[in-house]
């Protein structure tokens, strides 16, 4: 609950307690690692989450979970990018058709500057019920942004809005018309 309410420390505390108390169950606790990492990355831990998550791999390699949601945290701080395209992709052969994952991917391909790759694959994620995802509508913005198509990234950066996106900068993209990156 700790982790849902962006309370990642309290989170971290009790997911090693949880890990104390799972010693036997590896599917647990390659679950709990993946928290973990996820928490550790919320407060800029780096170091820590990038060993929970890669712990959690470990244990299980074709986690398709864990797969995603390592990506996404490599591909935010936009480091090893390699590497999380490889793991996206791999989760998305894993569970094909899920727009959250193709996100992930196209997010990496934005990172890396493959935008017209990053394009077909947050198009597959719209098509597959992404445009009712506000991270989605906003990702896909910020790449019609970065292939000249301004007017319909703006489209797309109101969608995320009126869908409910919490994005500290996306009512400051739809101002200035601009990527605050």
């Amino acid at each position: 609950g700790n982790s849902e309410l962006d309370q990642h420390k309290s989170a971290i505390s009790s997911f090693q307690q949880a890990m104390v108390m799972s010693r036997k169950n590896e599917r647990l606790q390659a679950d709990i690692l993946k928290r973990l990492g996820t928490s550790y990355g919320a407060i800029k831990n780096y170091k820590q989450s990038d060993k929970s998550f890669e712990k959690a791999l470990a244990i299980n390699p074709d986690d398709y979970l864990a797969l995603n949601l390592y990506s996404h945290e490599l591909a935010r701080r936009s480091v090893q990018l390699e590497k999380a395209k490889t793991m996206a992709f791999r989760a998305n052969e894993l569970l094909p058709n899920q727009p959250a994952f193709q996100d992930t991917y196209g997010w990496v391909l934005y990172k890396s500057r493959s935008y017209k790759e990053a394009h077909e694959w947050l198009g597959k994620a719209l098509n597959n019920g992404g445009d009712e995802m506000p991270t989605v509508l906003e990702h896909y913005g910020d790449i019609l942004f970065q292939l000249d198509e301004v007017d319909q990234a703006l489209q797309y950066w109101q969608q995320a809005l009126e869908k409910g996106s919490t994005s500290p900068t996306l009512e400051k993209k739809i101002a200035d018309r601009q990527l605050n990156e």
